[in-house]
């Protein structure tokens, strides 16, 4: 197995050179590598430990313990159409740049509950109401759980419940939903 080790050249800034690194192995003799290349390649290093620790710590748009459970859900529009959605969740996009979106996937919904936000999970839901808000802002929803307590809150985040019909992928805004009966 060849052996490497790493010397930095000891060059002084004013006779302009760039600082380097001299790579030596045993089998192959000295080779130069410019130091800006050393800089890229550890920087790439760095991207791709980064992006390996995020998908090991299963870190998702959606991040919930129901993330891999499917839903069905009767949803009412509001024009009184009812359609029955498998694999039911709630979508959102986040503007993170003017052209450039996330999107989540969510087995939750997010609601507002004074100055906080209430995550309830749709494992717990039994039914939801909504109602649209008198000042076009962000539906207020009634959710009953699967253990018979209901309360009113507002939706926290303008979104839609997304989910796969009968004739495909369907997304229905929030703010035109008027029941969602979870089986």
């Amino acid at each position: 197995m060849a052996e490497a080790s790493m010397v930095r050249s000891a060059q002084s800034p004013d006779k302009g050179a760039v600082g380097s690194v001299t790579l030596t192995s045993m089998n192959e003799g000295n080779q130069v590598i410019p130091a800006p290349l050393l800089r890229r390649g550890r920087t790439f290093e760095l991207l791709i430990a980064f992006v390996s620790c995020v998908l090991l710590a299963g870190g998702t748009a959606s991040a919930d313990s129901d993330s891999g459970r499917s839903f069905t859900a009767l949803i009412t529009d509001a024009e009184g159409v009812v359609t029955e959605l498998t694999n039911v969740s709630f979508y959102w996009e986040e503007q993170v740049s003017e052209a450039a979106f996330v999107p989540h996937e969510l087995k939750q919904v997010p609601v507002s509950r004074g100055a906080g936000t209430v995550k309830v999970r749709f494992a717990t839901i039994k039914e939801i109401e909504v109602k649209p808000a008198p000042d076009s802002s962000l539906p207020l929803v009634t959710i009953t759980l699967t253990n018979g307590k209901t309360g009113a809150f507002r939706l926290a985040i303008a979104g839609s419940f997304k989910g796969e019909s009968d004739f495909g992928e369907m997304h229905i805004p929030a703010n035109s939903v008027r029941r969602i009966l979870f089986k």
